[in-house]
C-alpha cells in the first residue's frame, strides 16, 4: 500500500461462538483508528470453519458490535440477509472461494505450492531458508521491528485436504483484494505474520501495516478465554451495563491519552486515537473499573433516555407491578432518584422496589440506635401531625427537608430521632434516598399511610 491510499481496516471475526469482550476491544481499535484517519471499518466473516461456524453466531456479532456502537463502512447488513455495505465483497470467506482458487492456482502453475497428502502447501524457497542471514521482517507499529529468521520456517500447509483454504491464506487474499492498509489484531497474532508476508511475497502482493494490541488478561494475570460465557459481549448486556460504559472501558485496556481524562464519547474517542499511544503490556480487566464507568453513565444519563435502556428487560412484574410506559411520570420520577444510587442497570428492581410496594420491616429497625422508642414515637406523631398540614398539591423536596427540620427543633430531638424512622417508615430499608426525597417521590397520602402504619407497629406490645 502506498502513503496516499485512503486507511481502510477490518474486524474479521469467526462466527463460532458468543463475541467475546476482548474481540469487540479489538473491533473497538480498529474503528477508531479508521474514524481518526477518515477511513473505512470492514467486517468480514471468516467462516471457513464449516463444522463451528453458524448464521446464529454471526448474527450475535453483529448484534454485540452495533449494540457498543460499533457500525461498519463495509460488510453484510445482517446474517440472514446478502445484502451488503459497501463495494468489496463479498464478505463472507465461503462467497470467496472462486477468489482464493485463482491465486491457488497461480502457486500451483508456478511451484510455489505443491500439494501432499491432499493437501496444499507453500514452499519455503531453499536459498532463503539455506541462507542463516535470510530473515522476515516486518515494522510492527506498536512493538517496531520484528523479525524471524526464515530457516527456522518450514513449508506449510496453507489448503486443507477437504479444500479449505486456511485462514493464513485467505486473510493476505482478502486483505490484498479489499485494500486494507493496517491490520490492527491481538498480539496472539505475531507468530502467523510472518508466514503471512511470505504469502504476500510469494504471490507478488505488498503487505498490509500491522498493529499487534496487547492481550487483555484476567485479574489474576491468566489470560481471558475466548469461549467462557461470562466474556461474552451480550452478557455484559444483560447484567445491566451501558454501552458508552463498555467502549469507555476497553479503550483503556491497552491505550492511553496521554492526560489525566478518563471519561470520553465515541467520538472523541476517535478524535483522540493515535496507534502510537497503544502499550506493549497486557491490559488487566477490572471489573470494579468497569462497575465506576457504568454507575458514572448511569448518573449521567437523563431518566427518559436511561428509561430506554432499562424497560422491559430491567423491570420486574414479580416484585414491582405492572411495567409502565417509558414516559410514565412517576416511573421517571423513580428513576431520576435512585439512578444516583445504581451501578448496573439489575440494580433498579431492589432500588425502586418500595416506591412500589409496602414496605417490610420490624418496630425495632424504627428505632434509631441512639434513641429511644419514646422519643420515636414522638417523632413519628409530630411529623404526621405537621405533614397532614401540608397542602395536597404537596411539596419540593427542599421544602420537605424544611418541615422535617422545624419538627426536630419544635420537639426538642435530635436528627437521628426522627429522620431514621422516617426513612425505615417510608422505604423499609436502612439505606436510602433523603427522607424529604421520598416524601416528594411517595406524596402526601402514601407518606402519611406509611408513617401511620410505622406508628401501629412501634406502639405493639
Amino acid at each position: 500500500m502506498n502513503q496516499s491510499s485512503p486507511v481502510r481496516v477490518r474486524f474479521a471475526p469467526s462466527p463460532t461462538g458468543t463475541l467475546h469482550i476482548g474481540s469487540v476491544r479489538t473491533a473497538l481499535f480498529n474503528y477508531l483508528f479508521a474514524k481518526k484517519h477518515q477511513g473505512q471499518f470492514v467486517l468480514r466473516i471468516e467462516d471457513t470453519d464449516r463444522t463451528r461456524s453458524t448464521r446464529e453466531s454471526e448474527a450475535e456479532i453483529m448484534a454485540g458490535l452495533r449494540w457498543v456502537g460499533l457500525d461498519w463502512d463495509c460488510g453484510p447488513i445482517d446474517s440472514d440477509s446478502t445484502e451488503v455495505l459497501g463495494e468489496l465483497g463479498p464478505y463472507r470467506q465461503t462467497e470467496r472461494l472462486a477468489i482464493y482458487q485463482r491465486y491457488i492456482k497461480q502457486m500451483l502453475k508456478t511451484g510455489a505450492a505443491y500439494e501432499r497428502n491432499g493437501a496444499i502447501w507453500l514452499r519455503i524457497p531453499e536459498a532463503r531458508r539455506s541462507d542463516p542471514q535470510d530473515r522476515i521482517r516486518f515494522y510492527d507499529l506498536i512493538r517496531g521491528e520484528v523479525s524471524v529468521p526464515t530457516e527456522t520456517i518450514e513449508d506449510f500447509v496453507i489448503v486443507k485436504s477437504d479444500g479449505i483454504p486456511l485462514f493464513l491464506l485467505t486473510n493476505v487474499i482478502d486483505d490484498h483484494e479489499m485494500g486494507i492498509t493496517h491490520v490492527i489484531r491481538g498480539e496472539d497474532h505475531i507468530s502467523n505474520t510472518h508466514k503471512q508476508i511470505l504469502i504476500a511475497e510469494t504471490l507478488g502482493l505488498n503487505s498490509a501495516k500491522y498493529a499487534h494490541i496487547p492481550l487483555i488478561l484476567n485479574p489474576d494475570r491468566s489470560k481471558m478465554s475466548k469461549r467462557v460465557g461470562s466474556t461474552a459481549t451480550l452478557e455484559f448486556k444483560q447484567q445491566g451495563y451501558l454501552p458508552a460504559a463498555i467502549i469507555n472501558f476497553l479503550a483503556f485496556l491497552g491505550w492511553s491519552p496521554g492526560t489525566d481524562r478518563e471519561i470520553f464519547t465515541l467520538d472523541e474517542l476517535a478524535e483522540a486515537f493515535s496507534i502510537e499511544r497503544v502499550g506493549k503490556s497486557a491490559a488487566v480487566f477490572n471489573v470494579d473499573r468497569l462497575d465506576y464507568l457504568n454507575a458514572y453513565y448511569i448518573r449521567q444519563t437523563p431518566a427518559d433516555e436511561l428509561a430506554a435502556n432499562l424497560l422491559p428487560d430491567f423491570w420486574s412484574i414479580e416484585q414491582l407491578g405492572p411495567m409502565p410506559s417509558v414516559d410514565d411520570s412517576y416511573f421517571l420520577t423513580v428513576l431520576n432518584l435512585v439512578k444516583e444510587r445504581m451501578v448496573q442497570l439489575t440494580d433498579f428492581v431492589e432500588l425502586a422496589r418500595y416506591f412500589y410496594q409496602e414496605p417490610k420491616y420490624g418496630a425495632k429497625l424504627l428505632v434509631y440506635k441512639k434513641s429511644t422508642d419514646k422519643r420515636t414515637l414522638v417523632a413519628l406523631e409530630a411529623t404526621i401531625k405537621r405533614l397532614k398540614l401540608v397542602g395536597q398539591a404537596w411539596a419540593s423536596a427542599d421544602e420537605l427537608r424544611q418541615v422535617l427540620a422545624s419538627i426536630v427543633k419544635a420537639n426538642e430531638l435530635d436528627n437521628g430521632d426522627l429522620y431514621w424512622p422516617v426513612r425505615v417508615a417510608l422505604s423499609g430499608a436502612e439505606f436510602s434516598p433523603a427522607p424529604e426525597q421520598l416524601l416528594q417521590v411517595l406524596g402526601k397520602e402514601r407518606s402519611l399511610s406509611r408513617l401511620e402504619s410505622a406508628l401501629v407497629e412501634l406502639r405493639k406490645p
